[in-house]
């Protein structure tokens, strides 16, 4: 399901790299948060 998600992402941006960057660091981000509680 992550890895889906993270090619949605991927999908969506792909002509605009920095922003592809942010939204993946930010699900990233979120994913990492969610395990650690």
């Amino acid at each position: 399901i992550s890895g889906s998600a993270v090619v949605k992402i991927i999908e969506a941006h792909v002509e605009q790299p920095q922003i592809m960057l942010d939204k993946l660091s930010e699900f990233v981000s979120a994913m990492k948060a969610a395990t650690q509680k």
